[in-house]
């Protein structure tokens, strides 16, 4: 276990897990924003609080996804993917692990979960 503190909403510390990689955070993220309905206008505090909650959570997979882009580098690279769902989310749609298109859905879920 790495000793760094890590807030409670947050999956991690600084660096890119060992235990789970990004492909996985992206199932994650995905999962989370896609209980979120598009018209939040109708739900009561308490849906609303929920909501809020899945789209923080995946805020925080995103940012995890992130940490596994190296300087210098456009994306993850596939050899960063270490777990079969992972693996089977890259293959699915490589383009989503491009540093353009999580920082895209990044401001995307923070956005979305700033107006609940």
């Amino acid at each position: 276990m790495d000793e760094e503190l890590v807030p409670l909403v947050k999956f991690g510390g600084s660096k890119p897990s060992q235990i789970i990689d990004a492909g996985e955070f992206l199932a994650v993220a995905d999962s989370a924003a896609q209980q979120v309905p598009a018209d939040v206008s109708g739900l009561d505090a308490e849906a609303r609080g929920r909501a809020r909650t899945l789209m923080n959570r995946a805020v925080a997979a995103i940012e995890e996804a992130l940490k596994f882009i190296h300087p210098g580098e456009e994306g993850v690279s596939r050899e960063a993917l270490f777990s079969i769902r992972g693996i089977a989310v890259y293959n699915r749609e490589p383009g989503r692990f491009r540093r353009s298109r999580l920082q895209a859905a990044l401001r995307s879920y923070r956005d979305a979960a700033s107006k609940l």
